[in-house]
């Protein structure tokens, strides 16, 4: 598994290759910036000679043998690629993505069950008739592309947190309207089921690139709500809940919350994902050291305390 992998060892390992890039190195020779994965993480890789078949066997979404030594550039563990080879026989790509670390039942249950007690029948209908139509694509896709919840089943992981978070806000802060914080929490990110391609090696559709997983959403509420026949100003806070949930117009928002459930659904939709972030780059680096700077975290390096 990626995450034994230990400096100075030689691997000859079967990876899924999820990302390609032809470089230069300073004398202008060709050389290739890779990226592989498996269950347990991603590790970056460089080939330093480029073969006749390399970009054959080294296509995005193929399992293939990595022969090479692990290395440490930066303080980051690295593959230095020798050979690879194509894999034949029937390969799964489930088995070489990670998941969430709870079962897609367990968390769409406990979603449901907070549904089951709102108090509003307008939202509870809604949110209830949009979880039903979205609920495969909900339950399998990640939360972004490679930013937070990057793993099969991360959107309904990254719902199920955030959903956590608001019911003990709501213990501490009762002004809260919980029905409408867990309306714009259970329904923030569904668009991007439009968004994105799928739950394996995702990319941005054509729609995702046009219009962008806040448009869209903030679009179906009013479509279903016509279908629905539901009229009401919860309606128009739960879209502009949606449209503000990035909190600021530089991070993607049309409008900011001018609500406290919109400011609340952005300070913990911005919470969870750093969470995320912080977890998944303090997994990959030993206690005592530095990570290198993490664009995500505002080009901070990140310290792993010592226990």
């Amino acid at each position: 598994m990626i995450n034994d992998y230990k400096e100075g060892r030689t691997i000859t390992d079967n990876l899924l290759v999820s990302y390609v890039e032809e470089a230069k190195n300073i004398n202008g020779g060709a050389f290739l910036k890779l990226k592989f994965q498996d269950v347990s993480g991603t590790i970056q890789g460089k080939k330093w000679k480029v073969e006749a078949d390399d970009n054959k066997i080294l296509s995005i979404g193929k399992i293939v043998e990595i022969t090479g030594e692990i290395v440490s550039y930066h303080g980051v563990l690295e593959i230095k690629v020798e050979r690879v080879k194509e894999v034949q026989g029937n390969i799964h790509l489930a088995d070489y993505q990670k998941s969430a670390p709870l079962s897609k039942e367990f968390m769409l249950n406990y979603i449901y069950e907070k549904i089951n007690t709102f108090k509003n029948d307008k939202l509870k209908l809604l949110v209830t008739t949009i979880l039903e139509d979205h609920k495969n694509e909900f339950s399998l896709f990640p939360a972004a592309v490679s930013v937070h919840h990057e793993y099969i089943s991360g959107l309904l992981h990254h719902t199920y947190s955030m959903l956590k978070l608001g019911y003990a806000l709501k213990e501490l802060y009762p002004i809260l309207d919980i029905d409408l914080l867990a309306s714009g929490i259970i329904c923030h990110d569904i668009g991007k089921t439009y968004e994105l391609s799928d739950g394996l090696l995702t990319t941005y559709t054509t729609e995702g690139s046009l219009l962008g997983h806040i448009s869209i959403m903030a679009s179906l509420i009013e479509k279903y709500a016509d279908k629905l026949n539901i009229e009401g100003e919860e309606i128009l806070l739960l879209r502009h809940m949606i449209l503000a949930h990035h909190g600021k117009q530089e991070y993607g928002s049309p409008v900011t919350p001018a609500t406290l459930e919109a400011e609340v659904l952005y300070l913990i939709d911005y919470t969870d994902s750093k969470i995320n972030i912080y977890s998944k780059v303090l997994s990959e680096i030993n206690e005592g050291e530095f990570t290198n700077r993490i664009a995500f975290l505002d080009s901070q390096r990140i310290y792993k305390p010592k226990k």
